[in-house]
């Protein structure tokens, strides 16, 4: 990760940037696939954590490698059990 790179929790008003973001992960799929998987992301943050992975995605983001299969990486969350639901 290079100086300009700052890691942070997300906050809920980050969600539009990281459904753009996501948006662009999905090459393989047409646009209205790709905003149909982008409205699956919850609007709301709390009690989740970005899980470790073994490699890293675009942005910097940790990535489970082959998760959905060979060359299928997946940015994987964690959620606090005693957390309050989105």
């Amino acid at each position: 990760m290079d100086a300009a790179t700052r890691l942070r929790p997300a906050r809920p008003d980050d969600h539009p940037d990281i459904v753009a973001a996501v948006r662009t992960w999905w090459t393989d799929r047409g646009p209205a696939e790709m905003r149909e998987l982008s409205l699956l992301l919850p609007k709301l943050f709390p009690g989740f954590r970005l899980a470790d992975g073994d490699g890293v995605g675009p942005g910097g983001v940790p990535v489970r490698k082959d998760y959905d299969g060979p060359g299928l990486d997946r940015v994987c969350f964690l959620r606090t059990p005693d957390a309050p639901r989105p």
